[in-house]
């Protein structure tokens, strides 16, 4: 067997010495994902070989190797190659992955190419020849796991009664996963679906991308559940296609996939025109704003069929909120003032959704005209200084005539209040001090 020759780590803990600081708590929750390993068993056995020359050398009593905790060294290899810690990737300590036990000990090792190799790294660590050489143990597991040519060694001893031998002819060299739990935000990991939009009886599932020791890994999101498994059911890594319709998927961590089965949403019919679907049937019914799932826009459909020609406001009857289209199509790109084309009314779009809350200065359309706005609509009556609540002049006192903003206006000008002000380019300046034609003139409010 070739082994690659990479920079080679060591670390030792045992329980009887070693104080376990668990890890701070995260901000997200931890997620479960299925990574791609190579486990070499016939490489850990050749470890174990090894370990029980040395012990007899010693006089020691040789070691068993135990089928549970070959298991658990086997995951801690493969946890080695996202943290190299006794801490698991989870914050938890190594040892809640081992069996019950009257004494454990870990040792782990990280780039040694061969099992000599790393048994002489660790024969020549005292710590770590003290675990092998202990007499406090009588089972051992190892682990040895490669992921882009990082080799991630692991030994784990224990001191137990019941315990199930396990022989090399049992185990065969494979690539396998490996199931991992982990904060994603220790691991820079990155969530996405590989298809969102499915027929009846495919199967998807979310691929994770992450950094670790190993650099980058890529796996198999487990932590799923679905809002409705009747559509859509989670098993293990496999997402499951089971009737039309839609579903979230949501993990663990809080991220959530939506998923579409059949034909649901705006597609093309049989003669190339955009359509409404509604569970495989063509709603003819429908008018209002639907999605596209293929391409993730929002079209305006009337009677079933999409409308090219609406370019204004429209209505989501499925959520009585207001949007802008252009061409019949919703513009998120879209902030400023639209027309609704059954009232003539106009009102405030931020990024396409009209905004209800908007109250103040606001351009008009796509044009340069700026006008006000009260709750989201162009108030026309406005006239007069008016305050700029949340709009682009941000809190200010602006002279508006007809729900015109005056932006040419510079001199004096009397408020309702009976104060008379100081504005430049229509805007009422509270940081001016000085005289404006021989009158004196305070935080922009001139005195007597």
């Amino acid at each position: 067997m070739n082994y690659s020759k990479i920079s080679k780590i060591l670390l030792i803990i045992a329980l009887c010495s070693c104080l376990f600081v668990p890890k701070e708590v995260q901000a997200d929750d931890g997620v479960i994902v299925a990574v791609e390993v190579y486990y070499d068993y016939q490489a850990a056995y050749d470890v174990l070989n090894y370990v029980n020359q040395y012990r007899s050398q010693a006089r020691l009593s040789t070691l068993i190797m135990d089928r549970a905790l070959l298991e658990v060294a086997m995951l801690r290899a493969a946890e080695g190659l996202l943290s190299f810690s006794h801490t698991r990737p989870d914050g938890s300590s190594c040892f809640s992955a081992f069996p019950n036990g009257n004494a454990s000990g870990e040792n782990i090792a990280m780039g040694y190419g061969s099992p000599e190799a790393v048994m002489n790294g660790w024969m020549n660590s005292q710590g770590h020849r003290d675990n092998i050489l202990s007499s406090s143990y009588n089972l051992i597991g190892i682990g040895c796991v490669v992921v882009n040519g990082y080799y991630s060694w692991v030994q784990c001893f224990q001191n137990r009664s019941d315990y199930e031998t396990t022989s090399r002819e049992y185990y065969d060299n494979k690539n396998d996963y490996a199931y991992l739990s982990f904060y994603p935000s220790d691991y820079n990991a990155t969530f996405s679906i590989l298809n969102k939009r499915l027929n009846v009886g495919d199967e998807t599932y979310v691929k994770c991308e992450l950094s670790g020791v190993a650099g980058s890994l890529s796996g198999k999101l487990i932590s799923l559940t679905s809002s409705d498994n009747s559509i859509c059911s989670i098993e293990g890594s496999t997402i499951k296609a089971h009737k039309s319709g839609k579903v979230t998927l949501t993990s663990s961590s809080g991220d959530k996939f939506e998923v579409v089965i059949g034909r649901v949403g705006v597609l093309l019919d049989e003669n190339g025109k955009y359509a409404y679907y509604d569970n495989d049937v063509l709603d003819a019914s429908f008018t209002g704003l639907a999605r596209n799932y293929e391409n993730d826009k929002w079209y305006y459909m009337v009677d079933g069929y999409y409308d090219k020609s609406m370019t204004g406001l429209v209505k989501n009857p499925k959520n009585d909120k207001w949007f802008y289209v252009e061409e019949g199509i919703v513009d998120w790109n879209f902030s400023g003032l639209a027309q609704n084309p059954n009232n003539k009314k106009w009102f405030y779009v931020t990024k396409g959704a009209v905004d209800w809350g908007y109250n103040g200065v606001g351009k008009l359309g796509k044009r340069n005209l700026q006008v006000y706005i009260t709750d989201g609509a162009f108030n026309n009556q406005a006239d007069g200084l008016v305050t700029d609540t949340n709009g682009q002049y941000g809190g200010k006192t602006v002279l508006v005539k007809q729900g015109i903003f005056i932006s040419n206006y510079n001199g004096i000008y009397k408020g309702e209040d009976g104060n008379f002000y100081y504005l430049e380019n229509g805007i009422v300046n509270t940081a001016y001090n000085g005289t404006y034609k021989g009158k004196r003139v305070e935080n922009g409010i001139i005195k007597p």
